[in-house]
């Protein structure tokens, strides 16, 4: 699982020009490490030799650098790199969480990077957060800090601390210039999704039904998630008030507007009316030509009150259904079959 976070993180690496400089911060904990390594008394000098000059090599290649610290680890550590090196995630992240607390720190900030990252993929943002909120500060020991910074915010965003996040995606913005371009762009755009929502909106409701379905897939439904569950009715029956008054006010207007038409339309008939009365040739003074009878039909569409009372009942089924965005009703349709036991999966 962490080889693949490795190589997923020189991915990220080779498409950002920026990281052909290595930053300040990079160099300064690279050579602490190496002067670290010369300081064990568990390696003997040849092992510290050949750690030292793998870590020169691969802190000299610009792609290569952000690895230079995790491989020297892994040579010193075997329990590290056979943390790292399991497809596991769940045994990856039991054996890295002692070495998160190890006396040596290069060690401990790595264990908690790749840990946190770990913790990340499984929706588990309430246990990583204080641990990348703590390795963002750990920049002498680890070339990891500035992408610490980015998944803060990530992890703030996903348990609704949006204001928070906003700040870290800012701080990472403004500190990590030689971060890579994916991450950056990333920061930025996170910034204006978050800033764009407001609160009893949509995209309020999207992103709490986000954590509260998170919150349940791993059975925690105490307090906190009724809480949001009972934001989120309430959000919902307020704007489905809202639609609804919103509705009734564009059925009066086309109602009176009807109604005008209407009365314009009998008005001109019985102008017409008047002009042609005593003409028939057997009515006498009736209107009809020739003295019939004619009924009148009204075949046009029914007036929208009509429309509106053959409506279902359920008002809230039927905003749900028409008038909210696909996106929103499949989620509170999952939302739903989560909360009412109905998701079977």
């Amino acid at each position: 699982m962490l080889k693949k976070l490795i190589a997923s993180s020189m991915a990220l690496a080779m498409v950002a020009m920026m990281l052909t400089v290595a930053s300040a911060d990079e160099n300064k904990s690279i050579e602490s490490f190496m002067a670290h390594i010369g300081k064990l008394d568990s390696l003997s000098g040849d092992q510290k030799s050949s750690i030292k000059n793998k870590v020169k090599q691969l802190a000299a290649d610009p792609y290569s650098r952000v690895d230079a610290i995790t491989e020297g680890l892994s040579e010193i550590y075997s329990d590290y790199k056979k943390a790292i090196s399991t497809d596991d995630e769940a045994a990856s992240i039991k054996m890295l969480q002692p070495l998160t607390d190890s006396s040596d720190k290069f060690l401990a900030a790595d264990a908690m990077f790749y840990m946190s990252r770990a913790l990340l993929n499984q929706e588990n943002f309430e246990t990583a957060l204080p641990m990348l909120q703590k390795l963002a500060k750990m920049s002498d020991y680890t070339v990891h800090a500035d992408n610490a910074l980015y998944f803060t915010g990530v992890a703030q965003a996903n348990l609704l601390k949006n204001k928070e996040a906003v700040a870290s995606f800012r701080k990472f913005l403004s500190d990590a210039d030689n971060a890579p371009e994916r991450l950056r762009v990333a920061a930025w755009r996170q910034i204006e999704k978050l800033q764009a929502i407001k609160k009893g909106q949509l995209q309020d409701i999207h992103q709490r039904m986000v954590f509260s379905e998170n919150r349940l897939k791993k059975e925690k439904s105490g307090d906190v998630t009724q809480e949001q569950q009972k934001k989120i009715v309430d959000m919902l029956a307020k704007l489905i008030k809202e639609q609804e008054k919103k509705e009734c006010s564009n059925c009066k207007s086309n109602c009176k507007n009807s109604q005008q038409k209407q009365g314009q339309a009998q008005k001109q008939g019985q102008q017409g009316n008047q002009k042609t009365a005593g003409q028939s040739q057997k009515g006498g003074t009736s209107n009809n030509p020739n003295g019939t009878v004619q009924k009148r039909t009204f075949d046009g569409k029914a007036s929208p009150w009509s429309v509106l009372r053959d409506r279902t009942r359920d008002s809230a089924n039927t905003a749900v259904k028409d008038k909210l965005p696909a996106k929103y009703r499949d989620l509170i349709e999952k939302y739903n079959m989560k909360v009412t036991g109905g998701d079977k999966r």
